[in-house]
């Protein structure tokens, strides 16, 4: 009997599967369990050309790929940071016309990626009826009920080459265990798997196998869906990881300003990605030890309010 393969891999290698041209999605939502590990190392990489897809929303992964230039096409609902502000590259390349946005709804992407799970070109719904989305985008087509006669629009199925996930915990074979909410990482990971994408999931740390026997049920995505695996202490930083610790504010609006300008946002780059050559000592430029523990609290404290 053949025994079951590791699907761990490094960093670096899982970078190298993510190739210029093709269509790239990112899990998670705004800035909670997103890969940034993984994006910083696509960064350093110079990836171009990408068609970027949000399940669900964005914030620092997308802005910083629109800032480096490397989105050819963005399809994703809502890309900012929230109370925080505005994302700086996404509102300059876009005020510039220097991208090609697929205008939609959340419950397009939805839509696009239960299409793509169930193997079908195009899903059903009624967001955007009656609204001028339909004009803003082509690719969502107005349909009539043929039984009710009710107004309704056709959304085409999404197919990743590769999607990219964060979450808390994972074993060697690739079954995932979120801590908090998985947003629509599983079914993303489905609609990946089913068009013969690729499916990558950064994880905080490798448990052993028999953690997730005790107990099957906290599999949030199980490991037939899941191709690679990434251990990467505190990957998500500086966005959140639902269960581990929250998110850097201060950072994240250290980067808002300095994103708002090509000059400082270059500064950005050289600062916290292409002079630094591990995670250990991305980690400590942020803010180390201290940081990291403050970011930990920030989830305990959650639980008293």
């Amino acid at each position: 009997m053949s025994r079951r393969k590791s699907k761990v891999i490094s960093l670096a290698e899982a970078a190298g599967l993510v190739q210029d041209g093709q269509t790239v999605l990112i899990g998670g939502f705004i800035y909670h369990n997103k890969p940034m590990a993984l994006i910083r190392e696509l960064i350093k990489k110079g990836i171009k050309d990408l068609t970027l897809v949000g399940c669900l929303h964005g914030a620092i992964d997308m802005d910083l790929l629109i800032g480096l230039g490397a989105i050819k096409k963005l399809m994703v609902p809502y890309l900012g940071f929230e109370h925080l502000g505005l994302a700086p590259c996404y509102r300059r390349f876009a005020e510039a016309g220097q991208l090609d946005i697929w205008e939609c709804d959340e419950i397009h992407i939805i839509s696009a990626m239960e299409a793509a799970a169930a193997d079908l070109p195009c899903m059903l719904t009624r967001a955007g009826v009656g609204s001028d989305l339909l004009k803003l985008n082509p690719d969502l087509k107005p349909f009539t009920d043929p039984f009710r006669g009710e107004p309704l629009v056709l959304v085409p199925a999404i197919k990743p080459d590769i999607a990219l996930f964060h979450a808390p915990k994972g074993d060697l074979y690739g079954n995932i265990h979120h801590l908090g909410s998985p947003f629509a990482d599983l079914l993303a990971a489905e609609a990946t798997n089913r068009c013969g994408g690729k499916v990558v999931v950064c994880v905080d740390e490798i448990i052993a196998p028999e953690e997730v026997w005790q107990d099957p049920r906290k599999t949030t995505i199980p490991h037939p869906l899941v191709d690679y695996v990434v251990e990467v202490p505190y990957g998500a930083h500086p966005c959140s990881c639902h269960g581990l610790y929250g998110t850097d504010e201060a950072h994240m609006q250290e980067y808002i300003s300095m994103g708002g300008k090509p000059e400082s946002f270059q500064d950005y780059l050289t600062r916290y990605i292409y002079s630094v050559t591990s995670q250990e000592e991305y980690l400590e430029r942020v803010g180390g030890i201290k940081k990291l523990t403050e970011l930990k609290r920030s989830i305990s404290m959650e639980e008293y309010l």
